[in-house]
């Protein structure tokens, strides 16, 4: 299954926030932030449902093992 355009987005996205979190990017974080939420807004529907749960729960870090395991995260 090849991930949709959406998927890449959040995925972009969710790396670029952990390395702002890494850097302690406050700044960087919160645009991050902002940019995933309305991705996830819009693009809601087209997400997988684990996907979009965990990114509305704001569980970055398992939406990130949801794309490294290709499973959703327990």
């Amino acid at each position: 299954m090849s991930p949709t355009n959406a998927q890449a987005h959040v995925k972009t996205r969710l790396i670029s926030l952990l390395e702002s979190i890494k850097a302690s990017d406050a700044k960087a974080i919160t645009s991050h932030l902002a940019s995933l939420e309305e991705i996830v807004e819009r693009e809601e529907s087209s997400l997988p449902q684990e996907l979009a749960h965990l990114l509305k729960r704001r569980s970055y870090a398992k939406a990130m093992a949801y794309f490294d395991d290709g499973i959703p995260a327990k």
